[in-house]
């Protein structure tokens, strides 16, 4: 950036005010890859600014200041510097940044509805300016807010439209930076291949503009996703380009991010020293940015590498900082897997008594967690209609894939919203309250449904039906409070096992369904004999030393089934034959 230096008074030492501009150049030229150097520069320009009366140039020292704290996480700071700047009155170029900048802080800080209102300033200044970048950067800025609010839905909409923008204009990079935005919403959402297919599109423009900034990161998003495939060389391969090009470009944060990605895929390959070490080099990084939400989750992951390896005290020492960090934090998920794990530790102790405790903490937390999802998602519908109604006559109706100029189509678009919602908290309620998996009524519906498009789009839809072995003698030897932990464990088992699963269901009693669309019976049961060894394999001493715990398990993709109950059916006559066979076993055919 540069700066024309302004008509000062004779009581101004020019001096001082070419220094001042020198700082805010250099400052905005390190901001990206230094952002605390940065904000030295700021602050001496701002003193620089105050001691010498020079009131004219404080506005892009406020911009660089406020910019720096904002990347340092700075956010209190930050906003107060941009309020001070906007209440100046800067020239409108300026301001819609300082708009843009003051939404990402307030979204920081949990502020979603001023965020949006912000942006929504900033979008409709940046319109009547004509500076396409900074409305792509509004509009980005609100369909991040609305992922904040877990509207995944709105975020998808919102990142389209950037993405129509920029193909619009036919710009590249904003292409190449909608694309990643998007998989990062499919990402969250749960559809890896959709995910990948956005992540790998973007990757092709940023290589070719030679945008490496951006290709570090979504070479990163694209080892996270092959991780969440389990596929570990790819996840490997892509991670380490993207730790490379973040140290080549000095980018820290991608650079804990990629040691991050690594250790979890050398942790999903049993290498718990190289799992270790690589997260601890993240974790001194994200000290080093002073990012407690990241270190939290670094230190829940060492924790459980600690785990792992049977050092148990030092799994509790560092859980229990784990703790700690993501509570001054606010990292809610990193705060609910301690007391996960936390109950694992003093189950190998022996204090089976805390280990309840523990367990139970996890459960009412993760419960807190669904809550609050809900009344996010009750915020996000409630704010998108408040500012659609506000900024009806404004061009911020081009938000919408058709334009929406009357209040009415306002409220119906309204309406359709809080029908989506009920339509989720349905789906909670479809839950078993013991187990947290899915109940009956919600498996038939939905077995129902991927039937009849498998038999459609002809892929192999196979389904497993589980019965805990024995499971009377439990109840009648160690207590029903004895068995309700076994189904509890039982089913976190089967979620950790099989997390590519469309569903895990509680079938009824001691019996679990599980569903794999588009997987052949043959593949299905390769998936469940892992889940038997693994339960088979758990220490179940905790509950009782002399407990164990096998399945039975029956597979099937039937192609021949009219219908779903006639695979199910199908399903259970191999589950009676793994029963007949001494249990313990998988049966499966079609």
């Amino acid at each position: 950036m540069s700066h024309a230096v302004p008509h000062l008074s004779s009581s101004a030492a020019p001096s001082a005010a070419e220094r001042v501009l020198t700082l805010v150049d250099l400052g905005g030229e390190v901001l990206r890859i230094n952002p605390a150097q940065a904000l030295d520069m700021a602050t001496q320009a701002e003193q620089l600014c105050q001691e010498h009366g020079l009131a004219r140039l404080r506005l892009p020292v406020l911009s660089l200041l406020a910019e720096s704290q904002y990347r340092l996480g700075h956010y209190l700071e930050a906003r107060a510097n941009l309020n001070t700047l906007l209440s100046l009155g800067p020239d409108q170029p300026l301001a819609v940044k300082s708009l843009n900048l003051l939404g990402h802080v307030q979204r920081r800080l949990g502020e979603h509805r001023s965020a949006i209102q912000h942006y929504n300033q900033a979008l409709e200044l940046a319109h009547r300016l004509d500076d396409k970048n900074q409305e792509f950067t509004a509009l980005n800025g609100l369909a991040g807010t609305y992922f904040s609010l877990f509207d995944y839905q709105g975020a998808a909409e919102l990142y389209l439209h950037c993405l129509g923008l920029a193909q619009g204009q036919g710009n590249a990079d904003a292409e190449g930076t909608a694309l990643g935005n998007l998989g990062a919403v499919y990402l969250e959402q749960g559809d890896l291949t959709r995910a990948l297919e956005l992540f790998q599109k973007g990757l092709e423009i940023s290589v070719r503009l030679g945008n490496q900034q951006r290709e570090a990161v979504l070479r990163n998003n694209l080892g996270f996703t092959h991780y969440r495939l389990d596929a570990h060389q790819s996840s490997l391969e892509y991670s380490q380009q993207a730790l490379e090009l973040a140290q080549k470009l000095r980018d820290r944060r991608t650079e804990a991010s990629a040691l991050g990605n690594l250790a979890l895929t050398y942790f999903a390959l049993g290498q718990y020293d190289t799992a270790l070490e690589l997260n601890k080099r993240a974790l001194e990084i994200e000290r080093e940015l002073h990012n407690r939400h990241t270190e939290a989750d670094l230190l829940v992951q060492i924790g459980r590498i600690w785990l792992e390896k049977r050092s148990y005290e030092m799994a509790q020492s560092t859980l229990e900082e784990a703790l700690q960090v993501a509570q001054s934090g606010g990292n809610r998920k990193a705060h609910t897997e301690v007391h996960l794990y936390l109950s694992e530790v003093w189950q190998h102790k022996g204090q089976f008594a805390l280990a309840l405790q523990q367990h139970r903490l996890y459960h009412e937390l993760t419960v807190a967690t669904l809550r609050e999802q809900i009344e996010r998602k009750t915020l996000a519908l409630l704010i998108r209609f408040q500012a659609e109604q506000a900024l009806q006559q404004a061009e911020i109706v081009r938000l919408r894939n058709v334009e929406l100029v009357a209040a009415n189509e306002a409220l119906e678009q309204l309406n359709r919203e809080k029908s989506q919602l009920l339509a989720r908290l349905e789906e909670l309620v479809r839950t078993d309250p013991l187990t947290q998996l899915y109940n009956r009524g919600y498996l038939e519906e939905q077995l129902e449904r991927l039937f009849q498009q498998s038999r459609q789009e002809q892929w192999p839809l196979s389904v497993a039906l589980i019965d805990l072995d024995h499971f009377k003698g439990i109840n009648d030897t160690y207590s029903h409070q004895a068995g309700d932990l076994v189904l509890k464990t039982t089913a976190t088992l089967f979620r950790e096992t099989l997390p590519e699963a469309e569903i895990i269901a509680r079938y009824g009693g001691e019996e679990f369904a599980i569903v794999f669309p588009q997987t052949a019976a043959a593949e299905a049961a390769a998936a469940c004999e892992r889940l038997r060894q693994r339960i088979e394999a758990h220490d179940w001493s905790f509950i009782h030393p002399d407990l164990v715990v096998t399945v039975s398990i029956g597979v099937s993709d039937a192609p021949a089934a009219p219908n779903h109950e006639k695979l199910l059916m199908a399903a259970d006559q191999y589950l009676y034959d793994a029963k007949r066979r001494r249990r313990n076993q998988v049966c499966f055919g079609s």
